[in-house]
C-alpha cells in the first residue's frame, strides 16, 4: 500500500512539473471567458453561479486549448484550440490562433488565425485572418472577410451577404444566394456554380468542372474588354448563356483539354445607357439615363427594367426612377485617400423577375474622387473618355503625360490608387493634331505598380528605379 502511494505521488509530481495543454473532460459544455485580465475555462454551469469560484476554473490566458466536450469561446486570449469527441464549438468573441474541431464550428464573433472543421462551418461574423476548411457546408452570412484559403464540399453565400476571400476557393458547389456577392482576389477551382448572386473575380481566375446554373451573375475585376477571357471550363460543362456578365456576351473557344469563355460586344436589342463612367464626391450624386429597345410597348407584358449596384465597398447606393427609366447614384462618406469602384448595371427582367439574357445589358464603372481632385456635390458624369496610353514605365523622379482624349468641358477626376508609388497631378486643356482634351502629370515617386485612374479610364503606371 505504501509503495502503490509513493507511486501515485510521484506521478501526480511528474504530472505538476510537465507542461500540457489544457484539456476539459466534464460532460459539461465548457465555456472560455475573460474574468478581470486573464481567459479562463470553467463548465457552463459554473460561469453561471453568481459567486466566482477560482478552484472551478483554469487559467489559460495564452495557452493551447484541448477539449473533448461542446465549447463555447466568448472572450479571453488564447494559443490553439482543438475540439475532439466529435463535439461541438460556438465562437463568439476573443483572439486565437488555429482553430480545429471534429465537430462543427459556429462563429459569429472573435479573431481566429484559422478554422477547420470535419463537418459544418457558419460564420456570421467575427474576422478569420487565415484559411477557413469545412469538410462538409462552408456557410457565410453578412458582410465578412477571409484572408487565406476557402476550401468545402459546399460553399453557401447567404441572400444579403459580401465576401471578401484574400486566397484560393476550392468547392465541389459554390452558390451564390440572391442578392449577395463573392468577391474573389485569387483564383477558384469549382464543380458547380449556382446562382442567382454576384461572384466578382480576376479574369482568367476561375475554373469550372461541372456545370453553372441559375444565372449567376459574373463581375470581372479591374477593366473588363472585349476580347477577354474571363473563365475556363470542362468541354461542354457551360453554355454561353448560362452565366450574365453585364454589358457583354459571351463566346466559348476549345482548346487542350478545355471550354474558354471571352467576352464580346453585345449585339441585338436590348438596354443601353447615356455614360460608361461616373466619378463624384463624398455626399454628391449622378443621374444615369436608360435607353430601351424595342420601345417598352413591343416587348412581352411584364417585362421590367432592373438596375443594379455591384459594391463591394459599401459606400454607394442607388435610387432608381421607374417613370423614366433613371437611377440616381449616391456616394456616402468622405472622399477619402483611395479610390473606391463599383459597377452599375440595368437590365431586362420577365413578368417573374428573371433576366432575359437574349437582351443586352448596360453597365456604368462608378468611382469615388480619391488622393486627387474634386468634383462638385452634384457629381460629375464623364462620356467618351479614352486614354492614349494603357500603360507606361516611369523613373522614380520622372514624370509622363497622359492624355484624356473627350469633348468634355471640365476635365474628368484623376487619382491615384497608391500616392505612395505615382501621383497624378492637375489637368490641363489640350488641343492638338487632331485631339482634344486634358493633359494630366503622372510623377514617379517609389518602385512599383499603380493604377492611375482619370474619368473610369485606368491606365497602369510601372516605376522603375533610376532618376
Amino acid at each position: 500500500m505504501k509503495k502503490m502511494l509513493a507511486w501515485v505521488m510521484s506521478l501526480s509530481v511528474l504530472l505538476l512539473i510537465i507542461p500540457v495543454s489544457v484539456s476539459a473532460v466534464s460532460s459539461d459544455t465548457q465555456v472560455i471567458n475573460k474574468h478581470g485580465s486573464y481567459t479562463y475555462m470553467g463548465a457552463y454551469s459554473d460561469w453561471e453561479d453568481d459567486h466566482w469560484d477560482s478552484d472551478n476554473f483554469t487559467d489559460v490566458t495564452g495557452e493551447d486549448v484541448d477539449c473533448s466536450d461542446t465549447l463555447i469561446i466568448k472572450g479571453g486570449k488564447l494559443g490553439d484550440v482543438e475540439v475532439s469527441n466529435d463535439a461541438d464549438l460556438s465562437i463568439y468573441g476573443g483572439t486565437m490562433d488555429d482553430v480545429s474541431c471534429n465537430g462543427s464550428i459556429s462563429m459569429s464573433g472573435g479573431t481566429a488565425n484559422s478554422l477547420q472543421s470535419d463537418e459544418d462551418i457558419d460564420i456570421s461574423g467575427g474576422k478569420v485572418e487565415g484559411g477557413v476548411e469545412a469538410e462538409d457546408w462552408l456557410t457565410l452570412i453578412g458582410r465578412l472577410s477571409v484572408g487565406g484559403l476557402m476550401d468545402a464540399e459546399t460553399i453557401a453565400v447567404k441572400p444579403g451577404s459580401t465576401v471578401t476571400a484574400s486566397g484560393r476557393i476550392d468547392a465541389d458547389t459554390l452558390n451564390v444566394e440572391n442578392d449577395t456577392q463573392l468577391v474573389a482576389a485569387s483564383t477558384l477551382n469549382i464543380g458547380t456554380i449556382t446562382g442567382p448572386g454576384t461572384l466578382t473575380f480576376n479574369a482568367g481566375d476561375l475554373t469550372v468542372v461541372s456545370h453553372v446554373s441559375d444565372n449567376p451573375v459574373f463581375n470581372i475585376s479591374g477593366t473588363p474588354k472585349v476580347g477577354m477571357t474571363i473563365f475556363k471550363a470542362k468541354p461542354d460543362a457551360v453554355s454561353v448563356h448560362d452565366a450574365i456578365v453585364f454589358g457583354y456576351s459571351l463566346a466559348k473557344t476549345s482548346s487542350g483539354g478545355y471550354d474558354y469563355f471571352t467576352l464580346t460586344s453585345p449585339t441585338g436589342s436590348g438596354v443601353t445607357l447615356d455614360t460608361s463612367s461616373i466619378s463624384m464626391n463624398s455626399g454628391g450624386y449622378a443621374t444615369v439615363k436608360a435607353t430601351v429597345t424595342p420601345s417598352p410597348s413591343e416587348l412581352a407584358v411584364g417585362t421590367q427594367l432592373r438596375w443594379k449596384l455591384i459594391d463591394s465597398s459599401a459606400r454607394f447606393s442607388i435610387a432608381p426612377d421607374t417613370s423614366n427609366n433613371t437611377c440616381k447614384i449616391y456616394l456616402s462618406g468622405s472622399a477619402g485617400t483611395s479610390a473606391s469602384t463599383a459597377t452599375l448595371a440595368v437590365y431586362l427582367v420577365d413578368s417573374s423577375g428573371d433576366i432575359l439574357s437574349a437582351y443586352k445589358s448596360g453597365i456604368c464603372s462608378v468611382i469615388s474622387s480619391g488622393i486627387i481632385g474634386s468634383v462638385p456635390s452634384t457629381g460629375v458624369v464623364n462620356t467618351g473618355i479614352t486614354l492614349d496610353t494603357a500603360s507606361v514605365n516611369i523613373k522614380r523622379g520622372n514624370s509622363y503625360f497622359v492624355l484624356a482624349v473627350t469633348d468634355a468641358k471640365t476635365p474628368p477626376v484623376q487619382m491615384s490608387y497608391n500616392s505612395a508609388i505615382a501621383v497624378v497631378g492637375k489637368a490641363a486643356a489640350y488641343s492638338k493634331n487632331g485631339k482634344t482634351g486634358w493633359l494630366y502629370p503622372v510623377k514617379a515617386v517609389s518602385t512599383g505598380s499603380v493604377t492611375i485612374n482619370i474619368g473610369g479610364q485606368k491606365m497602369i503606371a510601372s516605376v522603375t528605379s533610376g532618376g
